[in-house]
C-alpha cells in the first residue's frame, strides 16, 4: 500500500479505502494461519518466498507490468492451496484456535493496522512534497526553491490536490525567466481561488459553452475524465483526459477526452480516437462510437445526426451546424508508412478559438 501512496491525491476521502485495505482479512488470516505455525524447514523457505512475491507485485503493477496479472494469479493459488491446508488443520484440531487465551493476540494485528495509518497519513505529506520539490529543482534557482518550499507548505499544508495543481500550472510557463516570487504567490493565490470556486461553481449559459466542471463528468460512467481544468496559455485552459485503451495487442489504439477554453468556460469538446493497430481498427470504432453519441446526447439530449453517424461508418470527413455550435468528423493519417490515422470529434462554440 506504501507504494501506492504516490499517486493518490485525495488520502482523506480514501481513509476507508486504506483502513479496509490495512484490514481485509487480517482477522481471519491471523486467526486461521497466524496461531500455528509450519517446520521450521516449511518457515524458512516460505517467508523469502512471500517477501520476494509481495515485493514483485507492489513493482509490477507501479509500473503496469503485463506480468502482474500472472505473478497475481500464481500468488492466488498458492495462497488458497495455503488456507485450504489451515482450514484442515483447523477442523482437526480445533481445539487449538477456539480457546479465549488466544483473544489478546488475535486483536494485535488488527489494532496495529489500525496504529499504522497515522504513520501512513504522514509519509503521504512526505512524499508528495519530496517529488513536487524535486520537480522545481529543475525549473527554480536555490534562492528562489527555498523560498517556493517555505510558500507552499505554509499556503498548501495537507492539501495535496492544490499542491499538485500549483506544479501543474508552473509547467505550463514556458520561460522559466518568468518565474519568481511574485508568480509563485499568484499561482498558489490561483489555485486556492479556484478550489473555492469548485465547490459551488458557476452557472453557463448552455447557449455559450459549458461549465468545465460538467463537461468533465460527460464521459465519466464510460470511463474518460479530464480531471483539472488549468491555464495552458495565456487567456486559453485546457485539459485532456488519460488515454483509454482499445484492445489486447502491444500498440493498442487509444481514445481520449479534450476540454478547450476561457477560465471559467468551456468553448471546444474533443473525443480523439487514435489507430496504431489497424488489424484491430473494427473494435475500436465501436467503442468510439459510444463515446461520441454518449458525448453528442450529453450536449444536445439528442441523437447523433443520421449524416454524422453515416460518415463515421464510411470513414469520411464531416460536419454540421446546430445553433451556435458546429460538430466536425476529422480523419487525419499521422503515418502513412503504417496506416496509423487518428479520428477527432469535435463540437465547438463559434466563440471558439484555436
Amino acid at each position: 500500500m506504501i507504494f501506492k501512496l504516490e499517486r493518490n491525491s485525495k488520502f482523506k476521502n480514501n481513509f476507508i479505502d486504506i483502513l479496509n485495505e490495512n484490514l481485509s482479512y487480517t482477522i481471519m488470516v491471523e486467526f486461521i494461519i497466524g496461531l500455528s505455525s509450519f517446520s521450521f524447514i516449511s518457515e524458512f523457505v516460505l517467508v523469502p518466498l512471500y517477501f520476494f512475491v509481495g515485493v514483485l507485485l507492489a513493482y509490477s503493477e507501479i509500473n503496469k507490468m503485463t506480468i502482474s496479472k500472472k505473478i497475481n494469479k500464481a500468488a492466488t493459488i498458492f495462497l488458497l492451496i495455503l488456507f485450504a491446508y489451515k482450514i484442515f488443520d483447523l477442523v482437526t484440531n480445533y481445539g487449538n484456535y477456539f480457546n479465549p487465551d488466544l483473544i489478546p493476540e488475535l486483536l494485535l494485528a488488527p489494532l496495529l493496522s489500525i496504529a499504522f495509518i497515522p504513520f501512513l497519513w504522514v509519509f503521504f505529506i512526505y512524499i508528495n512534497y519530496e517529488n513536487v520539490f524535486v520537480s522545481l529543482k529543475l525549473i527554480l534557482h536555490p534562492k528562489l526553491l527555498v523560498y517556493a518550499k517555505l510558500k507552499l507548505f505554509f499556503h498548501f499544508g495537507t492539501n495535496i490536490t492544490g499542491l499538485k495543481r500549483w506544479l501543474q500550472q508552473m509547467h505550463s510557463i514556458h520561460s522559466i525567466d518568468n518565474i519568481d516570487k511574485i508568480k509563485i504567490i499568484e499561482l498558489i493565490k490561483k489555485i486556492k481561488d479556484l478550489q473555492v470556486l469548485e465547490k459551488k461553481p458557476p452557472k453557463i449559459d448552455n447557449t455559450l459553452g459549458w461549465s468545465p466542471y460538467i463537461a468533465n463528468e460527460y464521459l465519466k460512467k464510460l470511463g474518460l475524465t479530464t480531471g483539472f481544468y488549468f491555464n495552458y496559455s495565456g487567456d486559453e485552459y485546457w485539459h485532456g483526459s488519460a488515454d483509454l485503451s482499445i484492445g489486447n495487442q502491444v500498440l493498442k489504439n487509444r481514445i481520449s477526452y479534450y476540454l478547450n477554453g476561457r477560465e471559467h468556460i468551456v468553448t471546444s469538446l474533443k473525443l480523439v480516437l487514435t489507430i496504431y493497430d489497424i488489424k484491430s481498427n473494427d473494435l475500436a470504432f465501436v467503442e468510439y462510437l459510444k463515446y461520441i453519441t454518449t458525448l453528442y446526447q450529453k450536449v444536445f439530449d439528442d441523437l447523433l445526426p443520421e449524416k454524422l453517424a453515416k460518415a463515421f461508418v464510411l470513414n469520411k470527413d464531416s460536419s454540421a451546424k446546430i445553433g451556435s455550435f458546429e460538430i466536425t468528423i476529422q480523419r487525419k493519417i499521422w503515418n502513412i508508412k503504417n496506416g496509423c490515422y487518428k479520428i477527432d470529434f469535435e463540437i465547438r462554440h463559434d466563440s471558439h478559438i484555436d
